[in-house]
């Protein structure tokens, strides 16, 4: 099975129980943060991935180092992740329940990319329009990208609006 069918397989199952148990945004800021930490702490991702450490071990490990800081169902649904040896797929898993948390909840991520950072005003100008126009409920991301130069680019899903100076300027050059 693909990476991504068993990411959204599991987001799907955990999204059903959290939605049950009235959890759905602490589970996903839960998932979120733990996504993180394992992609970002290679000590945390090699215990956890370890397969000389016994699963209970293992389990051990991620309550002793997760369970004041995230839910304890959370907590749970690490710990089957463990057993069922998907814990490597926190990262899928966490990208499909963003999707289907938003999807669900009429909301739109959009990614903005600036050569410097916007002001206040302008980013709630952006918001605005974008969510006139999507009619969805925007979490505006901002990153910055001095190669840019200026202008803008956004992202809204797989829709890319380019409006960098650095593409403008590579456009003229490739008509020369």
């Amino acid at each position: 099975m693909r990476n991504e069918e068993v990411g959204k397989n599991y987001a799907e199952a955990i999204y059903d129980v959290a939605e049950k148990q009235n959890k759905l945004l602490q589970a996903m800021e839960d998932l979120k943060f733990t996504a993180e930490l394992y992609e970002h702490n290679i000590e945390f991702r090699e215990v956890i991935n370890s397969p000389s450490l016994d699963i209970e071990v293992r389990k051990k490990i991620v309550n002793g180092v997760l369970k004041s800081t995230i839910d304890p169902f959370t907590v749970e649904t690490l710990n089957y992740l463990i057993e069922k040896g998907r814990f490597f797929d926190i990262a899928s898993i966490n990208g499909e329940y963003q999707k289907i948390y938003n999807s669900k909840n009429n909301f739109v991520e959009v990614e903005a990319i600036f050569a410097i950072e916007p002001t206040e005003v302008q980013k709630k100008k952006m918001v605005e329009k974008l969510e006139k126009s999507s009619g969805k409920k925007v979490k505006l991301k901002i990153k910055i990208d001095k190669s840019i130069i200026g202008g803008g680019i956004v992202k809204i899903g797989d829709k890319i609006i380019d409006g960098s100076i650095r593409r403008q300027l590579d456009m003229l050059k490739s008509n020369l």
